[in-house]
């Protein structure tokens, strides 16, 4: 309960003060590329997962997880596994600065995760999954590039002493938001852990008959059956989905 209230409270905090992911941002931050050694974590190719992290307080953390939709089938999957979204092969050894931001935290620890498993990291099959047709095999291991970042932050970056604690996200990084903010909050009892998703919220609702979709942006077939989304964080586009879709 604690971490869905704030849930709420944080998304209207920062929409009424329009915090950008650029706020308090230090122009040249000492990024670091944190490589995941565990034999439990990977991304759909079966590269190693990796985050992005600027160390600061121990007190106070900021962790905003990627968006980048999702994939439904063997066959999307693989295509996936082929892009930055399912491989860490060609990631760059610095993340967008802009991805970092401390949402009024005072020198707080920030994080970047990045997303390559097409599941908002909920996936989970112990043994890689053969490709009908091919002969690739995939590594569905969402759920484990979570958790083991969890590990390495509260091992080796003092997050299990954190006070306060945000995690963030935007799309498909907006629904791992509302998917593992109680479990975050779980795992971090002495912590204040706030959720701020953008654009996370994917109404179970169809679009009304003669309504069609006049955004500018283009999701697979695959979610029609959800295709409202909500900026949790602005007002104005909680209309129009309403406006759209109901």
């Amino acid at each position: 309960m604690k971490a869905i209230v704030a849930t709420v409270v944080a998304s209207v905090l920062l929409a009424c003060g329009r915090v950008a992911f650029t706020d308090r941002l230090d122009a040249t931050p000492p990024q670091k590329l944190i490589v995941l050694e565990d034999n439990e974590s990977s991304c759909l190719d079966g590269t190693p997962y990796k985050f992005y992290i600027i160390p600061g307080s121990t007190e106070s953390f900021s962790i905003f997880i990627n968006g980048g939709g999702w994939c439904y089938n063997e066959a999307l999957c693989l295509t996936r596994s082929k892009t930055d979204l399912g491989s860490s092969l060609h990631w760059n050894t610095t993340a967008p600065p802009g991805l970092f931001n401390c949402y009024g935290l005072e020198n707080c620890t920030q994080v970047f995760m990045p997303y390559c498993d097409g599941s908002s990291f909920t996936s989970h099959r112990d043994d890689p999954w053969p490709v009908p047709n091919s002969s690739v095999k995939l590594h569905f291991r969402g759920k484990m590039n979570l958790e083991q970042t969890m590990k390495v932050l509260m091992r080796d970056y003092g997050l299990s002493n954190a006070k306060q604690v945000v995690l963030s996200g935007g799309s498909a990084g907006g629904l791992s938001t509302y998917l593992h903010l109680d479990r975050l909050s779980t795992l971090l009892p002495k912590a204040q852990v706030y959720g701020a998703p953008n654009a996370g919220y994917f109404l179970d609702h169809g679009r009304m008959p003669g309504v069609k979709p006049t955004l500018p942006f283009s999701y697979p077939e695959g979610i029609a059956s959800v295709p409202p989304f909500f900026f949790t964080h602005s007002a104005m586009h909680d209309i129009l989905m309403h406006y759209l879709s109901l």
